[in-house]
Parts: structure tokens; sequence; C-alpha cells
């Protein structure tokens, strides 16, 4: 099912942490980055909204 264009994502807690968890471990495998809890939370907000 596709999302609609002006729909929001809604994560809950758990889903929340282990996003940025794992988007921690991207920026550092990846990148070799390392990314803080700030950057994790704008990176998930973007993808949520967009």
């Amino acid at each position: 099912m596709r999302k609609k264009l002006n729909e929001v994502i809604r994560l809950n807690d758990k889903q929340k942490k282990q996003l940025a968890s794992e988007i921690k471990a991207f920026y550092l495998d990846v990148r070799g980055e390392e990314i803080g809890m700030i950057e994790e939370q704008q990176l998930i907000d973007l993808f949520c909204e967009k």
C-alpha cells in the first residue's frame, strides 16, 4: 500500500530507538562518521514527514 502524499508516518518509542540505532550504525559503517542523537532524530523526523 502506498503512502498518501500528505500522510505522516508515526513511530512508537521502540521503533524510533531501533531506527536511531540503525541510522547510527549506517553512518559509522558506510560513511565512517559518528553522528549524535540530535542528528539521528532529525533524520527520523525528516523521513517520517516526507
